[in-house]
């Protein structure tokens, strides 16, 4: 009976996750590493709230801002320590300050244009705006994930650009499944709760 106990213990340890701190943003919620982290290539020049934009394009706050006025301009931003998961309702959610806007996204090759609404919310003195898309509108199964976006910028109706501030995964996971440290360490220990177990009853059985 205790060996069962211990080998179920062992398996809890190899499929349990260290718990992740909660981040809001405009209503969402999202875990805190379910954002963009990285800008892997861009088009044209661009306007900032202050710093490069990659700074302002992967960094957790809101208020912080970059768009751009050049045809053609885009973004490719990358999640690096996690990815974007196909889940239950809406998947990734495009933040961007002022008067709503939109951008065309790109994932898999095929592109899709979405439009912000207000959330409600302000974030550096603007108005902040949201929209939030599902990964099926992309062909990608249920249960699948991607790591990496295109964002292209073009005039709204009234002129205007997407001022884009952060672009987060509602459902999220980690990239490639690797275990972190704390599942490791419970790991290890259910693992060697379960050998001194099976130690112990051979030795009383002998």
């Amino acid at each position: 009976m205790k060996i069962k106990l211990l080998l179920a213990l062992g398996a809890a340890a190899l499929t349990a996750t260290a718990a992740s701190a909660s981040v809001s943003v405009g209503g969402y919620t999202f875990d805190n590493n379910a954002f963009v982290d990285a800008l892997t290539g861009s088009s044209g020049s661009y306007s900032t709230s202050g710093g490069s934009v990659a700074s302002v394009l992967t960094d957790l706050a809101a208020g912080s801002y970059a768009f751009s006025f050049s045809p053609g301009a885009y973004v490719d931003l990358a999640f690096t320590d996690n990815v974007a998961v196909n889940g239950a309702g809406k998947d990734i959610v495009l933040f961007e300050l002022g008067v709503p806007d939109g951008w065309n996204v790109t994932i898999g090759g095929i592109t899709n244009s979405y439009t912000s609404a207000s959330t409600g919310f302000t974030a550096g003195g603007f108005g902040l705006n949201a929209a939030a898309f599902d990964l099926s509108d992309f062909g990608i199964a249920a249960g699948s994930s991607i790591s990496s976006l295109r964002l292209s910028f073009f005039t709204a109706g009234g002129g205007t650009i997407a001022s884009t501030s952060l672009i987060g995964a509602l459902n999220s996971g980690p990239a490639g499944g690797v275990p972190e440290a704390s599942t490791w360490a419970m790991l290890i220990a259910g693992f060697g709760l379960t050998g001194a177990a099976m130690r112990r009853r051979t030795a009383v059985t002998a």
